[in-house]
């Protein structure tokens, strides 16, 4: 038994610790028991417990004389309390109102080595679900995020024989609620430590368990769970060669979707909210940052974040609150049928210079020297040894915690690598190798890999490492129409590889979009992006100052309508040969038989929007697409708007040559080109 000093807000009328108004209750849980047990004020130890910013309220204490601003500490001084703590590693500070601090002091234990249960939190699990290992572990160790200091793990062998082995981690559940609009979580039990596993088969799996810490390694219980048949179609994944991404069951996934990268003090009721519109709308992607305000791990306790109170605990340590958010928010999203891609870092986090205090963050990040850590400058996070292995474990963690997930789309390593302070590009490749392969060597799944720059070119020395699965372009200027176009086109052709068109906007400030209220440059980039070949929809930034206020997520519903039941995984696909009229422009794909096209009004742009021009009606035109196989064709044309068929007829393709004619129009519309015939396929 271990005693312990905790530090609480001090109160200076004399009456006892509130946090919100609300008394504060000290519990101490013994992991072996599961149960919660009164502080005990006994004898004494150094042990401090921060309070994170923004958790103490106005009133301090039940005699407070005065509110705190809310620009001062959130508190002023130390209360001691004497408590004996039976397990360092499951101290949790509990209060009715509002969250404690989940983790406290150096999270320590000096326990004999032992695996005392391995319990499935679920006794039977769909295939591609999610299998959890409940384990209560005993070990002597200083950081639970260490692997060299303490790791568990698990190998799972499948009904055909197959063995992996996936690691653990540390693992603290939350009870979640909105105190105004802030969102508060207070733990709910003490901390544990859980295995995840997604069975790729049906049958009887068979596991057994294991741990080692500084005094040598043990082998736990065995057990086993059953996987049934459930709806998932698995893992999202790019075969070689491929270009699209594939389930497991090798269905096609066209990315159809919007930035969501953080949240406010909501929290994760702001996802519950944004996949909600997802799922009435046909949306199937959206994209994270792990970033220091949102569901970042690794951040510096005393450096300024944004977003609901959290607590960081420095280098090598991570926040379990926003770790159970980020699970929150993957099993909404797995429940939904959306998909992930996770940003693991972004550029402010190792930048210095900007207006924007989000965009430099390097002096409150826990590599920087200035914050004890290993890190002279921002460059030297890729080439210093102790930043590469202190990432490495970062990695580890996140692969153990969400590998798992079938709603993790990709990992992207950097959002706009780029513009990080000084890029050097040949240090930065390096460590991207590096890195992904890291990753590929401990997700156990699979997960494609990429990074991002601020511009629609990229960096050929990262693109071409065979290590990154896809590329990806960003793009806020005044011609998204084509940047999209161009960019996808450009990328694939150049690195052999799919693309994705992460981000783009008319504008970097977000002011610019107001004067385009019905979405008239989101519909074009959404369509753009899937016609010219690319993984996805072009996918908006604006997503809580446009597309929420201005409900425009009937442009996605639409577009989900129309690729729905398309082929795309089936054959090649290339440009398509497409001419017509200089009124429109065509764009779209083609194999030997079969075509899908993009007709747009050329003044239906966001330059005319700005201009204030309201586009003239295309008549109907004829159209002409070259290099198809000669024969009958049967052409659907459909509405972009309602996503519906408008009208369907039949074309003959004779020497290569395929004529038909388009329907009169506004804006836009689309097409599909099929066999008249049975069910040919292209090859």
């Amino acid at each position: 038994m271990a005693c312990h000093q905790v530090l609480l807000p001090k109160c200076d009328g004399g009456g006892e610790p509130r946090v919100k108004g609300t008394p504060a209750r000290l519990a101490c849980f013994d992991a072996r028991e599961g149960s919660a047990k009164a502080a005990s004020p006994s004898c004494v130890k150094g042990l401090h417990v921060p309070l994170p910013k923004g958790d103490v309220g106005a009133s301090a204490c039940s005699s407070s004389r005065r509110p705190t601003p809310a620009s001062a500490p959130t508190h002023t001084g130390p209360m001691r309390l004497n408590v004996v703590i039976l397990s360092i590693s499951t101290l949790v500070l509990s209060c009715s109102a509002a969250r404690a601090a989940t983790e406290v002091g150096p999270m320590t234990s000096r326990q004999p080595l032992a695996i005392r249960s391995a319990k499935p939190v679920h006794s039977q699990v769909a295939r591609y679900g999610l299998m959890e290992l409940d384990v209560a572990l005993a070990a002597t160790y200083d950081n639970p995020f260490d692997p060299g200091d303490v790791s568990l793990w698990a190998t799972f062998r499948s009904p055909s024989g197959k063995a992996t082995e996936v690691g653990g981690f540390l693992y603290q559940a939350f009870d979640r609620k909105l105190d105004g609009d802030r969102e508060v979580l207070a733990p709910a039990g003490p901390p544990r430590w859980r295995v995840r596993f997604c069975p790729t088969e049906t049958g009887t799996y068979t596991y057994t368990v294991g741990a080692r810490d500084r005094t040598g390694s043990v082998r736990g219980p065995s057990g086993s769970f059953r996987a049934v048949n459930g709806r998932s179609r698995g893992f999202l994944g790019l075969r070689k060669g491929a270009q699209y991404l594939t389930f497991s069951d090798g269905e096609p996934y066209i990315a159809i979707g919007e930035n969501v990268c953080w949240y406010t003090s909501r929290g994760t009721y702001d996802y519950d909210r944004y996949l909600q519109r997802f799922r009435e709308n046909g949306m199937n992607y959206t994209r994270i940052w792990m970033s220091p305000w949102s569901v970042g791990l690794e951040w510096d306790p005393s450096a300024p974040y944004y977003g609901p109170p959290t607590t960081y605990l420095g280098l090598g340590r991570y926040s379990l609150e926003n770790a159970w958010r980020l699970d929150y928010i993957l099993e909404q999203a797995s429940r939904d049928g959306i998909y992930v891609m996770l940003c693991l870092l972004c550029h402010g986090e190792n930048r210095i210079h900007s207006n924007d205090p989000r965009q430099a963050m390097w002096p409150g990040n826990p590599y920087s020297a200035e914050r004890g850590g290993p890190c002279p400058t921002p460059q030297s996070f890729f080439t210093n040894p102790k930043a590469r292995s202190l990432f490495k474990q970062r990695l580890r963690y996140i692969t153990a915690r969400w590998g798992a997930f079938t709603s993790v789309l990709a990992w992207e390593l950097w959002n706009e690598v780029d513009i990080i302070e000084r890029y050097e590009s040949a240090y930065v490749a390096a460590w991207h190798r590096e890195m992904a392969q890291a990753v590929r060597s401990m997700d156990q799944y699979g997960h494609p890999v990429t990074s991002s720059f601020a511009n629609t070119q990229g960096d050929p020395n990262l693109w071409q490492l065979p290590e990154m699965s896809f590329t990806q372009a960003h793009y806020y200027g005044g011609d998204p129409e084509r940047a999209v176009v161009d960019a996808t086109r450009g990328l694939t052709e150049r690195y052999g590889k799919p693309s994705l068109f992460g981000e783009y906007g008319v504008d970097a400030s977000g002011r610019l979009q107001r004067e385009d209220p019905t979405g008239v440059h989101l519909h074009n980039g959404l369509w753009a992006g899937v016609m010219s070949g690319g993984l996805g929809t072009a996918m908006t930034w604006w997503w809580d100052s446009y597309v929420e206020p201005a409900n425009l997520y009937g442009h996605y519903k639409a577009l989900a309508a129309f690729v729905r039941g398309w082929p795309w995984a089936a054959s090649q696909w290339k440009p398509a040969q497409v001419t017509c009229p200089p009124a429109a422009v065509a764009v779209g794909l083609q194999n030997a038989s079969r075509a899908v096209l993009w007709l747009r009004n050329a003044e239906s742009s966001w330059r005319a929007v700005q201009r204030g021009v309201e586009p003239s009606s295309v008549p109907s035109m004829e159209l002409e697409v070259t290099g198809m196989a000669d024969g009958r064709y049967r052409v659907e044309w459909w509405d972009t708007y309602k996503g519906t068929p408008l009208s369907t007829s039949e074309a003959q393709c004779k020497e290569a040559k395929l004529v038909f004619t388009a329907p009169a129009f506004a804006r836009d519309v689309a097409c599909k080109i099929t066999p008249a015939v049975g069910p040919q396929e292209g090859r």
